[in-house]
């Protein structure tokens, strides 16, 4: 079976070591070669101590592509994209940016991707239809013939993936491979007018909602109609179709914000904020923030890094970097050439996620016994191990800074000598360790 990378050529890491308990939301920033260098950079940066922890060069990540680090942290790959042939498909070519071993697809696929960001995997489309990518193989979906392949995107919490083609789309679902959701592409179905843009589509945080949005703008007897929709993915029921009253709402650069649902495009020449229930337009923003580039949205607060590009002068782009409120679309902080020197290299970009919060953290003493239990908090990202912390009063970590106990959602200790314990729990992964779980309190007598 066909595997996308060898699973020798991993890199394992261990948990971090006790003491480097601060959680941090890594971001890795791949900067294209500047004139003059031999390779592209590879940052890893803190977005909340606004400092880059590593840099390094990222040789082999050349030419078109797109950086994905897997939900656990542990690789770095950069998925370049080769020429098309006549028929406008594509060889893909994946390597490991930490040991440098590329694996070269054998078979012939759609430009168009996306990216799983709970597990390592990879959702395509070629000659044969749609499929998944993984360490374990290739995993073929039961979906029609759609013609032409405009777009893949996932839901936010990986469990759906959408495929949008010229004749029609699918909403999948990634484990079972079960075809959720058909629906024609276009506006066949509306009556409106006219011919019609490419269309849009984005999936709601869980997958169970999808939303359409193509417009009537084009042909000689259109009246201009721009339709979004929300349809349940578990019947096709078509929930709520709002017609934006002539706002030229840009189909195809719409997208759906994780950590708040809203659904976010270009507006003519501005960006747009939509509620995801009512399809209204909540926030208007001047700034051309959609404008060539991307977006990279941090899995754990309301803010996304994004990279735009703008004309200096005819046919001479300069890139930029912001770090945006994703509820106001305000700014909170330019990024300068101070860490990406020039103003004219492309970025690509990923986040590698940390475990979320323990939860439900209890103990149980029976003489100088101790019993601990908790539940693994929901998250985008993959737990390899669980840390207990323990101290001498509250929030201190005095006599255990980081016991690795493995990963196991329990804990048991005897002979414990007599005395008040404060003890947390953080999950921990290849990328490092979560936020404490809440401290209890075990007395031993």
């Amino acid at each position: 079976m066909t595997r996308w990378i060898c699973a020798a050529t991993v890199v394992a890491a261990a948990l971090l070591t006790p003491g480097s308990i601060e959680a941090q939301t890594p971001l890795h920033l791949l900067r294209e070669a500047l004139p003059g260098e031999s390779a592209p950079t590879l940052l890893t940066y803190d977005l909340d101590a606004r400092r880059v922890l590593s840099s390094q060069d990222a040789v082999g990540a050349t030419g078109s592509g797109r950086l994905y680090v897997t939900p656990d942290g542990r690789s770095k790959l950069w998925i370049a994209i080769g020429p098309s042939d006549n028929q406008g498909w594509v060889r893909l070519a994946i390597r490991d940016l930490t040991t440098g071993a590329t694996t070269n697809l054998p078979f012939d696929v759609s430009a168009a991707f996306a990216i799983n960001p709970r597990r390592p995997e990879l959702y395509l489309y070629d000659q044969n239809g749609a499929f998944a990518l993984s360490y374990a193989g290739v995993r073929r979906y039961a979906m029609a013939s759609c013609g032409q392949l405009t777009s893949v995107v996932t839901s936010a919490d990986g469990s759906r993936v959408r495929y949008e083609c010229s004749t029609s789309g699918a909403v999948i679902d990634t484990t079972s491979g079960v075809t959720l959701l058909t629906l024609p592409t276009g506006l066949a179905d509306v009556g409106l007018p006219g011919s019609f843009s490419k269309p849009g589509s984005q999936l709601s945080v869980d997958g169970r909602e999808l939303f359409v949005a193509v417009a009537a703008g084009y042909g000689p007897t259109s009246d201009g109609t721009m339709l979004l929709r929300r349809y349940s993915v578990a019947t096709g029921e078509i929930l709520r179709e709002v017609d934006t009253g002539g706002t030229v709402f840009s189909a195809s650069s719409m997208i759906v914000a994780p950590r708040i649902g809203r659904i976010m495009g270009n507006i003519g020449r501005q960006a747009g904020v939509f509620d995801p229930v009512s399809l209204q337009l909540a926030v208007e923003h001047s700034w051309l923030l959609f404008e060539g580039g991307w977006w990279q949205f941090d899995p754990y607060r309301a803010r996304a890094f994004v990279s735009t590009s703008r004309l200096v002068a005819p046919s001479v782009p300069t890139y930029e970097l912001y770090l945006i409120d994703t509820q106001s679309l305000d700014t909170l902080e330019w990024f300068p050439g101070a860490y990406v020197p020039g103003s004219g290299a492309r970025f690509s970009a990923s986040f590698a996620p940390l475990p979320a919060v323990p939860e439900m953290l209890t103990a149980s003493v029976g003489g100088a016994n101790v019993q601990l239990t908790w539940t693994p908090g929901a998250s985008n990202a993959e737990t390899t191990g669980f840390v207990l912390e323990v101290g001498s009063a509250p929030g201190l970590s005095n006599i255990y800074a980081g016991l690795e106990i493995g990963p196991q959602t329990s804990f048991s200790a005897a002979n414990v000598p007599p005395g008040r314990y404060y003890v947390r729990v953080r999950a921990g992964n290849y990328t490092g360790l979560g936020a404490p779980s809440n401290e209890v309190i075990v007395q031993v007598p």
